[in-house]
């Protein structure tokens, strides 16, 4: 295993108005649920949650370290992540794409047919994220 902290970025892309943001909450609490939670928590470095509509290039700047990315998907910021996450795909094939929250649809066939049309999403979770984004942690810095 490799002495290098496993590198989690995190977007959630929040509605703006009047030059306010809000704060990206459901990535706060995943973010936190994992720092209780890991086996080896040292093992794990998590970025600045990207929260606000920036350029897609600035995005891929600022998670370019990162070795998997959690993306808290909505209606009013699905396409946005999608560019993100695409655009870090292309530039860094082995990075780790995860998206979750309530645009994610529950249905097995519905997630199929979505990761195969978003073919650089590599994981997209339905429900409540702390565990399974737990379990995603260890699995992915275990294979790294």
């Amino acid at each position: 295993m490799s002495d290098e902290r496993f590198v989690v970025g995190l977007v959630q892309i929040n509605t703006g108005f009047s030059g306010l943001n809000y704060l990206p909450y459901s990535v706060a609490i995943l973010e936190d649920y994992a720092r209780r939670y890991l086996k080896n928590p040292d093992e794990f470095q998590f970025t600045i949650p990207i929260y606000t509509r920036i350029p897609v290039a600035a995005a891929v700047a600022q998670l370019a370290r990162a070795d998997l990315v959690a993306f808290s998907v909505y209606v009013w910021n699905e396409q946005i992540s999608l560019a993100i996450a695409q655009a870090l795909k292309a530039a860094k094939p082995d990075i780790i794409n995860v998206f979750g929250g309530p645009q994610v649809l529950d249905r097995p066939e519905e997630i199929r047919q979505y990761l195969g049309k978003h073919r650089y999403v590599d994981l997209a979770c339905h429900g409540e994220g702390e565990r399974v984004f737990l379990e995603v942690l260890e699995n992915a810095r275990t294979r790294r």
